[in-house]
């Protein structure tokens, strides 16, 4: 597996924050099969006590299945 986290970006709102991050994943199983996963993290941050902690993390798919993107498409969700 091969993981390519795309430039995510970041709101900063006093002591709490949200981000959000796109990433690639290239991938080969036992058998040799290639596959590809393309999807989207939201994550949610607090600052306590100067520093910055998660205070959730979600992980949208966007695209799963073969390199040829012929596989599972999903919708792009709602923030």
């Amino acid at each position: 597996v091969v993981q390519l986290v795309h430039t995510g970006t970041i709101e900063i709102d006093a002591d709490r924050a949200t981000a959000r991050w796109y990433l690639t994943e290239l991938n080969r199983t036992a058998d040799g099969t290639a596959g590809l996963l393309v999807g989207v993290y939201h994550d949610e941050f607090v600052c306590e006590n100067g520093q910055w902690l998660f205070k959730s993390r979600r992980f949208d798919f966007l695209y799963a299945g073969k390199p040829d993107v012929s596989g599972a498409h999903f919708p792009v969700p709602e923030i």
